[in-house]
């Protein structure tokens, strides 16, 4: 060493062991030491890799991305547009929807429309089978990323995206939600009508949500993607509304903003955060699936994971001409302390207090 520091000089020799000692400190502090530390979760989501660009402008900005896209998408003045995130080979879950609550196209005077949102299969025979159902109904709207779950936030942005080009001058509500869900469209359009139009984002609200750091969980999120601790609060994905100067302003937010796989979270939580908008619950909305009771469900407006059978014998019930009469019926039978079968119920129990977020 000491041969060495003499031929190099005292001087130089103090410069590289600075330039090493700068080197080991940015490297120990930067996000690969960081992700490759033994301790640290070392998974990765599949389609989204540690190296993968998460550039949102990269993936919908193609002019060339749209396989199918109906003429008459938003040519005529909506109220309300209903957009159904579906995968490929789910033809029997659109055709109950279609079947169902998604043939209605007027509702208390106002114009609603129903389209279903998916990626490419990569499988030919699907997407022939797509194109052929697409030639009966002329609904669907189909966009050249991959179909999977872990790409159901390019699916929200390429909804974004569509709605900011063709309908922001004639469509005053997007909604968001899923090929499983029942949508009541009649007491949700009266309650939008009853509020604002603008600066809407409505659906059930979730707060407090921590990263899952559980490697094989189908919410895993590794570091490299989301380093927070908590969430912004967010809306469920299965089924939220906004505004068409909300999409807009979400649109132009994702396409500065990495992609992060969880949709919900991405578009309703980390977007509405960056342009200050707070996203709003409404007990309307729920993530689960509601015991069905017409009675209850003729003022709700979604109940998730319906099978297609189960949403069209929800429609049917709903469509019963006297529910009204028969449900004030039922509602005065309890408030005699009896019910339809027959027996008598006493309780005074108080119904348990729910934790309300804002």
């Amino acid at each position: 060493m000491e041969h060495l520091m003499k031929k190099m000089g005292k001087k130089k020799m103090l410069g590289v062991f600075i330039c090493i000692f700068i080197v080991i400190v940015v490297y120990s502090n930067s996000p690969t030491q960081r992700f490759l530390e033994p301790g640290n979760d070392l998974g990765t989501v599949e389609g989204w890799e540690f190296n993968t660009s998460r550039d949102a402008s990269l993936y919908v900005l193609s002019d060339n991305s749209t396989i199918l896209k109906p003429k008459d998408f938003c040519e005529s003045p909506t109220f309300l547009l209903i957009i159904v995130c579906t995968a490929p080979p789910n033809e029997q879950n659109r055709n109950a929807i279609r079947q169902s609550w998604g043939s209605q196209r007027n509702v208390s005077g106002s114009l609603i429309k129903v389209f279903f949102l998916m990626g490419d299969s990569n499988n030919a025979s699907i997407q022939q089978d797509i194109l052929d159902e697409n030639v009966r109904h002329k609904d669907i709207i189909q966009d050249h990323f991959f179909d999977s779950y872990n790409n159901l936030t390019l699916k929200s942005i390429v909804m974004l995206k569509l709605v900011s080009t063709y309908c922001i001058h004639s469509t005053t509500f997007l909604m968001k939600t899923d090929d499983d869900m029942y949508l009541n469209i009649p007491p949700l359009v009266h309650t939008l009508k009853a509020g604002n139009s603008t600066n809407i984002l409505l659906g059930s609200l979730i707060c407090g949500a921590k990263p899952i750091k559980e490697i094989g969980n189908k919410w895993y999120t590794p570091s490299y993607m989301y380093s927070g601790k908590v969430y912004p609060n967010y809306l469920s994905g299965t089924g939220y509304v906004m505004s068409l100067d909300v999409a807009s302003k979400l649109y132009e937010a994702a396409l500065q903003t990495p992609i992060f796989h969880l949709e919900d979270v991405y578009i309703t939580g980390i977007l509405s955060k960056s342009v200050k908008l707070r996203p709003r619950n409404n007990g309307g909305f729920t993530f689960v699936k509601r015991k069905y009771d017409p009675c209850v469900f003729k003022t709700a407006f979604t109940s998730h994971r319906l099978s297609p059978m189960e949403i069209r014998d929800q429609y049917s019930q709903l469509q019963v001409i006297n529910l009204e009469e028969e449900c004030r019926l039922l509602q005065l039978s309890k408030n005699n302390s009896f019910n339809i079968f027959g027996y008598f119920s006493n309780s005074k129990a108080k119904p348990k207090k729910k934790k309300i977020c804002y």
